[in-house]
């Protein structure tokens, strides 16, 4: 059972990490250069300071700095979740509503698309929930979409990851980051933030 629940999570941090992200990877237009661009995917390159992701829309040049901030997932707690924050969270149907499975909250500076989904593999009958939270009280959690309020009933049995600071040699090749910054006009896109996913 407990292979199982593993595999379900890891399968519920995949999701997220393809499904949550905005596009805009590898536009290089003069208005695109003005605001913060995400690029996403696995690194299949990683040397002097830079890395190769593999971008749904082709590879992308990642350059890192000392002013980049690189956070981890890690697990959490109910309590890690806050007003304000962004988080993905995969509901379970429930009577009329939704019970959590699992909140992710995301990293504060990355761009997340902020949708709800029916999910489909592993967690085919769940829904996926990207939105930003309204309040956090008496266990329920009402996420604010599009202006629509959505209650999701937490437990203790619900699974909550967060980002935590770690260091650029948390980066590897073959893992999967997301990095939101700047793109000039070589292509490259200087990254503020990289978000590493603790999935392979």
């Amino acid at each position: 059972m407990r292979s199982i629940d593993v595999t379900v999570r890891r399968t519920i941090r995949v999701a997220l990490f393809a499904a949550a992200l905005t596009t805009g990877v590898g536009i290089t237009t003069t208005a695109a250069q003005d605001a913060d661009q995400t690029a996403a995917g696995p690194v299949v390159e990683l040397a002097g300071g830079q890395a190769t992701v593999a971008t749904p829309t082709g590879a992308m040049t990642v350059q890192f700095s000392p002013e980049t901030r690189f956070e981890m997932d890690s697990a959490g707690s109910l309590a890690d979740v806050q007003p304000g924050q962004v988080v993905g969270v995969t509901g379970r149907p429930e009577g009329d509503g939704l019970a959590a499975v699992e909140i992710h909250v995301f990293p504060a500076l990355l761009n997340i698309r902020q949708a709800q989904t029916p999910m489909s593999g592993a967690n085919a009958g769940n829904v996926m929930t990207n939105a930003r939270v309204q309040s956090f009280a008496d266990g329920v959690l009402t996420l604010n979409l599009a202006d629509q309020l959505v209650p999701i009933n937490t437990s203790a049995a619900t699974a909550v990851t967060h980002p935590v600071p770690v260091g650029i040699d948390s980066v590897q090749g073959g893992g999967r980051i997301a990095a939101s910054g700047p793109v000039g006009p070589d292509g490259v896109l200087q990254a503020r933030i990289v978000w590493i996913s603790a999935t392979r």
